[in-house]
């Protein structure tokens, strides 16, 4: 019995666990109404980051969301896979980018970045109570026994499940996806801007096809 309750205890604290899924929400979004349309551009997708591995999903993801909509549309790591993040470039670096950019034929930008991050230590309880007790009903008698009786209700504490207590780090990142058509002016050439936040997560191929299909929605669509 001890065993049992031990086991329910702890698939209880795993469900609590399990309760801090990794979701995904848009906190806001704008889009060019007049300008937006990429059907006849040649996209370059990036991500901003020096983990590749985030890198290359993200930009799958977002590129392969692209196509579906008849978008053509190119992984920048497949083009520029030394790009360094980390290091801030002068304004004739930048200048220089974008002419490669244009150079091998791309005319639009989807460009995404990580705005922020934040970790919080959570702090769960469990057990510390007995499990399973009851009232015995068949001690009731008639009234004159239970009436008479020195205890009249019997109760059976069942069996104590030991506290525990449970820590775990959630973590919280904060997504902009970006996007600059570049036949327009320098001061008109941004045509979209979308935040998203995603918490917790679990799967980076899952999370990155959610976030993509968020993205490319409103890259799309003006709200």
């Amino acid at each position: 019995m001890k065993k049992v309750v031990k086991c329910i205890a702890g698939l209880l604290v795993l469900t609590l666990m399990s309760s801090c899924y990794s979701s995904l929400k848009v906190l806001n979004s704008w889009t060019e109404s007049e300008n937006n349309d990429l059907s006849r551009k040649n996209v370059l997708v990036i991500a901003k980051t020096s983990n590749n591995s985030v890198r290359i999903e993200t930009e799958e993801a977002i590129t392969k969301q692209l196509a579906a909509s008849n978008i053509k549309a190119t992984s920048s790591f497949d083009l520029f896979s030394m790009l360094d993040p980390d290091r801030k470039l002068s304004k004739e670096e930048v200048e220089d980018f974008e002419k490669k950019i244009k150079n091998k034929g791309f005319n639009a930008i989807v460009l995404t970045t990580l705005k922020d991050y934040d970790e919080t230590q959570h702090t769960e309880e469990s057990g510390g109570y007995y499990a399973g007790g009851n009232y015995y009903g068949g001690y009731y008698g008639g009234f004159n026994s239970y009436y008479g009786t020195i205890y009249p209700i019997y109760f059976d504490s069942g069996v104590y499940v030991p506290s525990e207590t449970n820590t775990y780090i959630s973590k919280k990142y904060v997504l902009e996806t970006v996007t600059y058509n570049l036949d327009l002016p320098k001061n008109k050439e941004l045509i979209s801007v979308t935040t998203v936040q995603v918490e917790d997560p679990a799967n980076l191929s899952s999370i990155t096809k959610k976030y993509a299909k968020a993205v490319v929605s409103r890259i799309l669509k003006p709200q």
